[in-house]
């Protein structure tokens, strides 16, 4: 997983955070805020997280099946550009995504430990099939919908190998500032569940793997897919808002003291506030790509 590689001190020294809880122990905002003097390191680990959070995406898509092909017979590539050369504002939701696990295994949301065992990357078929398209028509890249179900997981494991804990999070992700997005992200998290919908992409993506730990994983999230929650279990949710503009008269545009009109689920919420310089700079470093206009 990628909180075993990625150092966290980096992360840390280029994304200041202070939380703030507000008189309801059921809401809290952190504000992230650039360091520029870390900005090179942060973005350089931001980058290898976001490389190892897609590493299973391009190894099941990109990667031909051995021993199907004439070893002197040239191979197409069918995804070639993945992901890198998808639209802007679809690298910009994926940064999102990135920085949602960042946070959850990172910055500790309600003072937990959690882990995020997988990414669902490779799921999102709409990207894969505009890419096959392109690479054999020449045709331009499109805007395409975004990838379906969670953003990305959390949990925590108790004692006996179960999911004692869900971490639900949804990102948003604009090179300004989009009090729709902030709306939407609200809104989509107050859905009633208690099991994540998405768990069992999760599983389809640990099931690749023949780590030990990837096994103890699967067991885990099955028991939680096939027998629901087993008490004591806790879903909370993690909103992700990464933005490319200041507000000029306070210090964040959620407020911190009080949860959204939007979000009307009773769970614990936490608000990660991103405010980043230059998104269209930090999409580039961290997917190897110019820049270009965002939402």
């Amino acid at each position: 997983m990628a909180t075993h590689m990625t150092n966290n001190s980096e992360l840390e020294d280029w994304l200041h955070h202070e939380r703030a809880v507000s008189t309801s122990a059921a809401y809290s905002h952190v504000l992230l805020t650039e360091d520029p003097l870390h900005r090179a390191s942060g973005l350089a680990a931001l980058k290898q997280y976001a490389d190892e959070a897609f590493a299973d995406a391009k190894r099941h898509m990109l990667v031909p099946p051995e021993d199907s092909f004439d070893p002197l017979g040239a191979v197409r590539e069918p995804y070639k550009g993945y992901p890198e050369q998808l639209d802007q504002t679809t690298l910009q939701g994926y940064l999102g995504e990135v920085l949602a696990g960042v946070i959850a295994e990172h910055f500790s949301p309600f003072a937990v430990d959690w882990k995020v065992p997988a990414f669902l990357f490779r799921f999102h078929e709409d990207a894969f099939n505009l890419l096959a398209r392109i690479n054999q028509t020449g045709e331009p890249v499109t805007p395409i919908p975004g990838n379906k179900g969670n953003d990305c997981l959390a949990f925590v494991l108790n004692a006996q190998g179960r999911i004692a804990m869900a971490l639900v999070c949804e990102a948003k992700c604009t090179t300004g500032h989009a009090s729709s997005y902030v709306r939407q992200a609200h809104t989509q998290l107050s859905t009633a569940e208690q099991v994540p919908v998405s768990v069992h992409k999760i599983i389809q993506v640990l099931r690749d793997r023949s780590d030990q730990e990837s096994v103890r994983w699967i067991a885990a999230l099955e028991s939680l897919l096939w027998k629901g929650p087993e008490a004591p279990y806790e879903r909370c949710d993690l909103m992700i808002y990464v933005c490319g503009k200041t507000p000029r008269r306070r210090a964040s545009w959620i407020d911190r003291a009080h949860r959204h009109q939007c979000y009307t689920a009773t769970r614990r919420l936490e608000v990660a506030e991103v405010q980043l310089t230059e998104v269209r700079e930090v999409v580039a470093a961290v997917f190897s790509v110019a820049g270009s206009k965002g939402v």
